[in-house]
């Protein structure tokens, strides 16, 4: 499946390093940060995503999946009209709150309210800025501007987050100040697809409604999802100190940022769901699913191999424990990363939402309830390992109650299998080499020979999607119905 307007390096080359900068700098500041000031930080890291769930308020999915299913005059100036209303209404929102907070005088993890009351703001702004335009201009294949937002985003982040945290005493504040500072940037730069896609007149309440319902339910299965998922940051802060969380958090830092990356790699893809699905080109997600696979394989392996000693060799002493975290959490990224592309085809391809925040809801109780019983025990790793189980339990409800469609588009088959048998056998060796070669040459030599069996696997499939004359943009416009016929598969409806 061909891509519009250059292909796939020019989107996906500056969404990974929007995600990827964050995590190469991660020397200088734990070198200019103690852990407890780090910990702090990521405490402030974890609010910020939780954050921009509640202010998003799910209109991105919305926006994405609008894009595969309307016709063009009421994609362009209905849904979307409606979704960037809903996300300065709900902006407006947090910087309200943020007003609140910093009158309040509250405090979480000795974090002032000056600094939350920042960190606030710079939800507000991203939300109406980066949230929307990354997706517009994702949708509509402009890859020079995407690669603006994404990175002016990252890079006056980081350049402005060194340059405070050098200058300020209050290095938490120059890290907020800093977020306000990139999300200004992105809404500066995304602000001409806005004015454009933003048309009053076209807006009715129907349309309203049909975004709120749809975005609505995303709230709390991504909430859910990203509490699961950073609930042992905030546990191990509170029961173990900052300090352990500032450790921790390096660990979880390299996975999370890992997890990042193969968001983005399903992101570019999420226009074709809708598409594939409204057409029932079986093979064409069959293809994008074994290409998604493989990479998520290839990049959760190398946290596992590479992670520990990336750990070792770039961080300070004080972090050392960090490095089996990192191994750990290894198995949770390509977890996260399947359940990724479950949710992201179940909520833009199929179109439903309503039912997902149950599986989420009840993966994050049982994350909170794992931390809460295992770090006391067995500390650090406790944390790592409720994130594993918690991530599988959750792939596991999702991929049972939408077995059938995804066995029907070609996501469990024995690819599937032969993928993740590979990223076990490969995490699980780098820890018996470990053992006996604390190097990382060994590891090395064992994660090119699982590059090259993974590539083995997909190279048939990355071919056929880069010669197959559909493309996404045809089967956009094309597309009839957002359901494929009856009589090829029943798809639930929420």
């Amino acid at each position: 499946m061909a891509m519009p307007g250059g292909g796939v390096a020019k989107f996906l080359l500056p969404a990974l390093l929007q995600k990827a900068l964050p995590l190469l700098t991660l020397p200088i500041f734990t070198a200019l940060m103690a852990p407890a000031q780090y910990g702090q930080a990521m405490v402030l890291v974890t609010g910020f995503m939780l954050g921009t769930v509640l202010a998003s308020f799910g209109q991105d999915t919305v926006l994405y999946h609008d894009a595969g299913t309307l016709s063009g005059g009421e994609r362009v100036h209905g849904l979307r009209s409606s979704a960037i209303l809903t996300l300065f209404l709900t902006s407006t929102v947090s910087a309200f709150f943020s007003v609140a907070v910093f009158f309040s005088r509250l405090s979480i993890f000795g974090i002032g309210s000056d600094v939350l009351a920042t960190e606030l703001v710079a939800i507000a702004i991203y939300c109406i800025g980066f949230v929307p335009a990354v997706a517009l201009y994702r949708i509509e294949r402009m890859a020079l501007r995407f690669a603006l937002v994404q990175l002016g985003f990252v890079f006056s982040q980081l350049a402005v987050r060194l340059c405070l945290i050098l200058s300020m005493d209050n290095s938490l504040l120059a890290w907020a100040i800093a977020d306000v500072a990139a999300a200004a940037v992105a809404a500066v730069l995304g602000f001409p697809i806005l004015r454009r896609n933003m048309n009053l007149g076209h807006l009715s309440s129907r349309l309203l409604a049909k975004g709120i319902r749809m975005g609505g339910p995303m709230v709390p299965s991504k909430l859910a999802q990203w509490i699961g998922s950073l609930s042992d940051r905030l546990i191990i802060s509170a029961k173990a100190g900052v300090a352990a969380g500032g450790v921790y958090s390096l660990g979880s830092q390299i996975s999370f940022s890992a997890s990042s990356i193969i968001v983005e790699i399903c992101r570019y893809f999420l226009p074709e769901y809708a598409a594939c699905v409204s057409q029932g080109k079986r093979a064409a997600l069959a293809r994008v699913f074994a290409i998604e696979l493989g990479l998520i394989s290839l990049i959760s392996s190398a946290v596992g191999v590479v992670g520990p000693s990336v750990v070792v060799l770039l961080f300070p002493s004080e972090y050392s424990r960090a490095a089996s975290v990192a191994v750990i959490l290894s198995f949770a990224v390509v977890l996260n990363g399947i359940q990724f592309v479950v949710v992201d085809f179940v909520s833009v391809g199929l179109g439903e939402t309503g039912r997902i925040w149950v599986f989420t809801t009840i993966g994050a109780g049982f994350s909170i309830i794992g931390n809460l019983v295992l770090v006391p025990i067995i500390g650090l790793e406790g944390g790592a390992w409720t994130s594993v189980a918690t991530a599988g339990v959750v792939l596991m409800m999702v991929g049972w109650k939408y077995r059938r469609e995804l066995s029907f588009f070609g996501f469990i088959r024995r690819k599937t299998v032969l993928i993740l048998s590979l990223n076990s056998i490969i995490v699980f060796g780098s820890v018996v080499i470990r053992r006996f070669d604390t190097g990382v040459g060994l590891e090395l030599v064992a994660l090119v020979a699982l590059a090259a069996v993974g590539w083995w696997g997909v190279r048939s499939d990355v071919s056929a999607h880069k010669s197959s004359s559909l493309r996404v943009a045809d089967a956009i416009d094309s597309a009839p119905n957002f359901l494929i016929p009856p009589q090829t598969i029943e798809v639930r409806k929420s």
